[in-house]
């Protein structure tokens, strides 16, 4: 469970980090349009990690994830 715990808050910063990314834009359409290339590329690399988190988790968890998302 502790590797687990580790997982998840390592998701959560990066969650954390594309909101701090986003916070000063009101929609998608002005965050794209200012400073694009840059934040887009973080963004795209926060994703990443979140998707390489994501792969580590144990089958049980991702059942466990998939039934609360629906």
């Amino acid at each position: 469970m502790s590797k687990n715990l580790d997982e998840i808050l390592s998701i959560l910063k990066s969650i954390e980090k594309i909101e701090l990314y986003t916070r000063d834009y009101s929609d998608p359409d002005i965050f794209f349009e200012a400073n694009y290339q840059k934040i887009f590329n973080d963004k795209i690399d926060l994703l990443v990690a979140i998707s390489e988190e994501l792969e580590k988790k144990d089958t049980e968890l991702k059942n466990d994830l998939g039934k609360n998302a629906g």
